[in-house]
């Protein structure tokens, strides 16, 4: 699992990055009023890009947990079965 948490933060960032387009997602006005540091930069002049990165981040990282591909790349644990709601 930490080599997908290591590998899905560049990969969502890379790609919000290089998209042509992302919608506003109902944000209004710049990073800065949002308590974002700088003065210019994508996430500061466009606040939708680092919300659209952290959404493509989680949702890399459940499709991972979804599929078991954190198992194919090393994973060392086991999971446990759930107990049942019927006792």
């Amino acid at each position: 699992m930490w080599t997908a948490a290591a590998v899905h933060p560049p990969l969502a960032v890379a790609t919000t990055t290089v998209l042509p387009v992302v919608p506003r997602l109902g944000v209004v006005g710049s990073g800065a009023d949002y308590g974002m540091q700088g003065q210019s930069g994508l996430w500061v002049n466009e606040p939708q890009t680092a919300i659209a990165a952290l959404m493509l981040y989680f949702v890399l990282l459940g499709q991972t947990r979804l599929c078991n591909w954190d198992e194919s790349w090393g994973r060392q644990t086991e999971r446990q079965p759930r107990p049942s709601l019927d006792a």
